[in-house]
């Protein structure tokens, strides 16, 4: 210690020991300050230091020199963003990397895939909007968007849409994304379309030419008929498989017909109607009286009851069918390749290729309905559409994506990779109306066995006509009038 004596200053032995230990921990990099401590007093007695009146300081840092660190500050937890459909494969993994696109774009967000079979995802739905719990962001379907929609269950994007000034001029759209009463509750994430495949190999083994942008359904049935390969009963390929649907059968040549299989309300069944019987009269002599294509009991054996893709078989040449074939073409394919618009009917000159939008929604009861609209927003822009356009996983809705031909749906191969996105000039949507699914049904099992040619197709519209209506009476509320 220090200490002062008479005015002078001593140093003990015990504070020459002290001032030795200061200079070395200066030595080893540590700063300290000089304590010097009162000894007498003006007295020459002790001095006694009084408590403060002040509470003691607690030390900090190191000897009170370097103040300690400060506690971390927590992380804020992540908002979780629940995204529900039932899509699995390609489609699936590419809508799991748009989610990861969107956690990385948009901190502390984690978007977390509820993934469920098609009508156990709907059944889930309607389960969580009865309880709170659905979903922030699904996938929907013209199918249910309607009945979501009653059931006031859907997020209205219509002021979000406003407010950012975005337009959906740019993109496919139909009734299950459009507006309703200034309202709109579903954005188009990405569109079908029906187009025709076919195995270019089997043309150049019959040099003939393949098929032009505009042809017509005779040149279709010739067309046919030069590749199909055997005869009646003995046949080793088939020229042309037509799959008795709706969707993706029948439907598109009954449109392009000047058809229709619904009246304009939407609640009786119109198979009788002139331009759609010669449509399908078209479908069954292609089938039972020029044979070039399988009656449906035989598209059981070579498709092994649905195990195996005769078109990827090589089985058929050509494969009238929709872009959700192309996936699967682009993948597995092991030939040459290329697609098609439709060809023009007879009737009316036009080619129209049935198309539905898929629809995305958000939950009305969503804890998060500005995340919601920002992934919702982002499902729809480019970044997005270009990579569900990759591959041609899915045909994107916004139209400049499907129409590029660089790094969009548009590009090659096939060749003619454009031919989805100017199908969609003259196409029509599937009219969805409450029970329509069960309509479908029931009108294609009834029209089956005329397609087998087991009962004349006169015959089968009839039953076909009563079983659709059926159908939709059943799905019409209680006290609906009768049409």
């Amino acid at each position: 210690m220090l200490c002062s004596l008479g005015g002078k200053t001593r140093h003990s032995p015990r504070s020459n020991r002290l001032l030795r230990r200061h200079v070395l921990r200066a030595g080893l990099g540590l700063a300290a300050s000089t304590i010097v401590a009162a000894c007498s007093s003006p007295g020459g007695g002790p001095t006694t230091s009084r408590p403060s009146s002040g509470p003691t300081p607690t030390p900090r840092g190191f000897l009170g020199i370097f103040p300690a660190p400060s506690a971390p500050t927590p992380t804020p937890a992540p908002t979780v963003l629940r995204f529900a459909h039932w899509e699995t494969g390609i489609t699936g993994r590419t809508l799991a990397t748009i989610a990861d696109h969107f956690t990385h774009a948009v901190p502390r967000t984690v978007v977390e895939l509820v993934v469920s079979p098609f009508r156990l995802h709907f059944d889930r739905l309607r389960q969580g909007f009865a309880t709170g719990t659905a979903p922030d962001v699904f996938l929907g379907s013209g199918l249910y968007q309607s009945e979501m929609i009653d059931q006031h269950a859907l997020l209205d994007l219509a002021g979000r849409l406003k407010t950012e000034h975005l337009s959906l001029d740019g993109y496919w759209t139909d009734p299950s994304s459009r507006g309703q009463d200034e309202a709109r509750y579903g954005l188009p994430i990405w569109i079908t379309t029906e187009i025709l495949y076919y195995n270019r190999r089997h043309f150049a083994e019959q040099k003939i030419p393949e098929p032009p942008e505009s042809w017509t359904w005779s040149d279709l049935l010739a067309t046919a008929r030069a590749l199909t390969r055997g005869k009646p009963g003995e046949v080793e390929r088939w020229g042309i498989l037509l799959t008795n649907d709706l969707q993706g059968g029948w439907g598109s040549f009954v449109a392009s017909n000047g058809g229709d299989w619904l009246d304009q309300a939407g609640r009786k069944t119109t198979l009788d109607d002139p331009s759609v019987l010669e449509a399908l009269q078209w479908f069954a002599d292609a089938i039972l009286v020029h044979h070039v294509a399988p009656r449906p009991i035989e598209q059981q054996r070579i498709s092994h009851a649905g195990q195996v893709d005769p078109f990827l078989a090589g089985a058929v040449s050509l494969f009238p069918s929709g872009t959700w074939e192309m996936p699967g073409v682009v993948g597995q394919a092991t030939f040459e390749w290329d697609v098609r618009r439709l060809p023009s009917a007879p009737r009316t000159g036009q080619s129209a290729a049935l198309s539905s939008v898929q629809p995305v929604s958000g939950s009305r009861a969503s804890p998060n309905p500005d995340l919601s609209w920002q992934f919702l927003r982002f499902l729809i822009e480019r970044e997005a559409q270009t990579l569900l356009a990759a591959g041609k996983v899915r045909m994107p809705s916004l139209k400049a994506v499907a129409g590029d031909q660089v790094s969009g749906y548009a590009t090659a191969p096939p060749t003619h990779a454009d031919a989805p996105a100017k199908s969609m000039d003259t196409a029509r949507d599937l009219r969805f109306v409450p029970g329509w699914q069960a309509f479908r049904s029931a009108v294609v099992w009834a029209l089956e066995p005329a397609f087998d040619g087991r009962i004349p197709l006169t015959e089968a519209v009839q039953k076909a006509i009563a079983a659709g209506n059926a159908a939709l009476s059943s799905a019409r509320p209680p006290g609906t009038p009768t049409p």
